[in-house]
Order: structure tokens, then C-alpha cells, then sequence
């Protein structure tokens, strides 16, 4: 079943769980070597990160990857 934009918008930016503060350098590292080990699976590496959904991973694996040469 597909999900609707309303449950998109819920899951990624609404929900009370998620986590919209800044990454520390622990979660940072957890995210990079996720990303090594599991590569572009955003949901399991986001499963790996309480609080942060794979919108959150996404971007800051790209900012991590660009910015931060890792």
C-alpha cells in the first residue's frame, strides 16, 4: 500500500519522535560507517539512529560525504 503525503509528512517532519536538532559527532560517525556497511538502504541505516528518520540520514550523509571528504 502506498503511502499519501499526509503520512509521508507525519513519518518524516510531524512526528514527535523525530529528531530535527543537530547531529553530534558520535551520530555522524554511527551514520558514515552505516552508510559504508549497508550503502544507500536509508531506512535500515535510519533504524540504526533512534530519533532520526532516512530523510535526516540522507541529507546528512551527503553533507557529510561532500563537506566532510568522508
Amino acid at each position: 500500500m502506498p503511502s499519501t503525503p499526509t503520512v509521508q509528512r507525519w513519518n518524516h517532519h510531524l512526528h514527535p519522535d523525530i529528531r530535527k536538532d543537530a547531529w553530534t559527532e558520535g551520530e555522524e560517525q554511527q551514520l558514515v560507517a552505516a552508510h559504508r556497511q549497508l550503502g544507500n538502504k536509508w531506512s535500515d541505516i535510519a533504524r540504526r539512529l533512534p530519533g532520526r528518520d532516512c530523510c535526516g540520514c540522507f541529507g546528512s550523509v551527503c553533507v557529510c560525504v561532500v563537506v566532510g571528504g568522508g
